[in-house]
């Protein structure tokens, strides 16, 4: 009789089908398996921004929920990041920024995400410049007079840009600024050009300190004169002007009486006097506004005027 060997039930072949039931297993399961045990996965991806669009990098992003490993990345030099293969659920994203950036106002620390199987969730934070405590300040000046309406721009570390405007008696004062370089931009008004060696556009490093500037100007060359008289019938004549910014404005003694051109209310001018006949006083007025004047030894009688300067 031929005898017949069975593999059937011997340790070694249990074994090998034990083996090769594994392999098949192994081979069949989802590849993108989440790492921290889920089976359905998906991503998020984001970007940090500064306060003009453009991408913070360096920002670190911490991914976390409950019961799973928190992960982290950073921001790269376009602002963008993300994290693949998340298990499907609720995710919070919490965002530490850079050296020298905060989040912007409103912006919270952390912000909630819904992964889905194979989607994408998508989440943003905003950041601002730390404002250090130096600043631009001074003062607008023609022939020692303030000059308003001079609008100087700063642009500053990360493209920010500050726009500021001097005041009535030339004054300008930037607030906090960040430390860095910054590039003034003057623009004075219509009736005025930057004095010779005052350039248009001036570098700038503040450094945590007050920096101060006094900016130069210059009336428009095509300068025009108007002509008032003090009469010997106690009147300016016309007593009512209306001129254009930059015109020269003078006075002139018609008789042998003692006359002044005292300004009524304002600084425009110091007090001028007309002590002889054809003895003249002139000022130059740059600034839009009225500017009412008297004669002080003739004032009861109702020696006044008004010039009026338009733009």
């Amino acid at each position: 009789m031929t005898s017949i060997r069975s593999y059937g039930s011997s340790p070694s072949a249990l074994l090998l089908a034990g083996l090769l039931a594994a392999v098949v297993v192994t081979s069949c399961s989802d590849s993108s398996a989440d790492p921290n045990g889920g089976n359905a996965v998906g991503s998020v991806e984001g970007e940090v921004i500064g306060p003009t669009g453009d991408g913070v990098s360096g920002a670190t992003l911490t991914l976390s929920t409950s019961g799973a490993s928190a992960r982290t990345t950073n921001s790269g030099s376009d602002g963008a990041f993300s994290f693949s293969q998340v298990s499907v659920g609720q995710w919070t994203v919490a965002i530490d920024p850079p050296s020298g950036w905060v989040l912007a106002s409103g912006e919270p620390q952390q912000r909630g995400v819904t992964v889905t199987a194979g989607g994408t969730s998508q989440v943003s934070f905003q950041l601002d410049p730390v404002q250090g405590e130096g600043s631009l300040a001074g003062v607008v000046l023609h022939d020692g007079w303030g000059v308003g309406e001079v609008e100087l721009e700063l642009r500053g570390p990360e493209d920010v840009v500050v726009t500021i405007t001097s005041s009535g008696d030339g004054q300008f004062d930037s607030g906090s600024l960040a430390d860095g370089t910054w590039e003034l931009e003057i623009t004075p008004p219509d009736w005025f050009e930057l004095a010779p060696g005052e350039a248009a556009v001036q570098t700038l490093t503040i450094s945590g300190t007050r920096l101060e500037r006094e900016i130069s100007l210059s009336p428009v060359t095509a300068q025009e004169t108007f002509e008032i008289e003090a009469l010997g019938s106690m009147e300016f004549s016309p007593s009512s002007a209306t001129v254009a910014p930059g015109t020269r404005v003078r006075w002139i003694n018609e008789t042998s009486l003692d006359h002044t051109v005292t300004p009524e209310g304002h600084s425009a001018w110091e007090e001028g006097t007309l002590t002889n006949a054809g003895d003249v006083f002139e000022v130059v007025l740059n600034n839009p506004g009225e500017y009412p004047y008297l004669c002080v030894p003739h004032q009861a009688g109702g020696m006044t005027g008004q010039v009026t300067v338009q733009p």
